[in-house]
């Protein structure tokens, strides 16, 4: 359950767009900017194909506004949001984005690990959602904390429990913000497989991670912020 003590940075060598690849999501002409504040995009175009998508850059840059942007969380001032070639407006996203965000116990909301699956199951209108919650516990190591208090668990087994809920959803686009911190080599295998798993199911997955294990293990493309206009290979810092 160890994890690497020698990691490869492959960052750099990803390519902007996953070639040959369906486009799920695509954003023209973004921008968007905080309340007195600079803008962060300003006419920024970008697709995110099937696949996984590693989205990289300094602290600062964007990556969490960007996630909650394409969510449908954050409002942008300008640009048109598509998905699967339909337009979509930003309140509707979270119809087909899941997010998982880094403060894993502000998303869990439950008083068990298999009621919070079940409720996922149960508002993406799945049908056998005892059977699917089973299933969802098992991928994830989950199945001994069924009957747990989600906020009694660990940060490593809340963040898989956060994981487990937007799989739930089966979104056509999950974001997850640095799903693997605090997990150990185990566990980071199980994560790599289940977004290795969507991937193959045709979603896009976009992953903002620092983990270079992880990016080794399952990134595909990249996008590299600061982004310029229209530009999708901005230089990685």
């Amino acid at each position: 359950g160890l994890r690497k003590v020698d990691v490869e940075d492959k960052r750099h060598e990803l390519p902007s767009l996953s070639e040959g690849k369906e486009t799920v999501m695509k954003v023209s002409d973004l921008s968007f900017a905080y309340p007195r504040k600079p803008k962060i995009f300003n006419g920024t175009d970008l697709e995110l194909r099937k696949g996984i998508t590693g989205l990289f850059g300094p602290n600062g840059t964007g990556k969490t506004t960007l996630a909650r942007i394409l969510t449908g969380l954050n409002k942008p001032t300008q640009g048109t949001l598509e998905i699967r070639g339909k337009k979509v407006k930003p309140q509707e996203c979270l119809k087909h984005v899941a997010v998982v965000l880094q403060n894993a116990d502000h998303q869990l909301y439950m008083r068990t690990v298999f009621d919070e699956l079940l409720t996922s199951l149960e508002a993406a209108g799945c049908r056998g959602g005892q059977q699917a919650a089973e299933e969802l516990l098992q991928l994830f190591d989950l199945t001994e904390l069924r009957d747990r208090h989600p906020h009694s668990l660990s940060g490593g087994q809340q963040q898989r429990l956060v994981i487990a809920c937007a799989f739930a959803k089966k979104p056509d686009v999950i974001i997850l913000d640095e799903p693997t911190s605090g997990l150990d080599g185990a566990n980071l295998h199980r994560i790599a497989g289940a977004l290795r798993q969507l991937s193959d199911e045709g979603k896009a997955v976009l992953v903002i991670t620092h983990d270079l294990e992880l990016v080794d293990m399952v990134c595909d493309s990249a996008i590299r912020l600061p982004l310029q206009k229209t530009n999708l290979s901005a230089t990685f810092q």
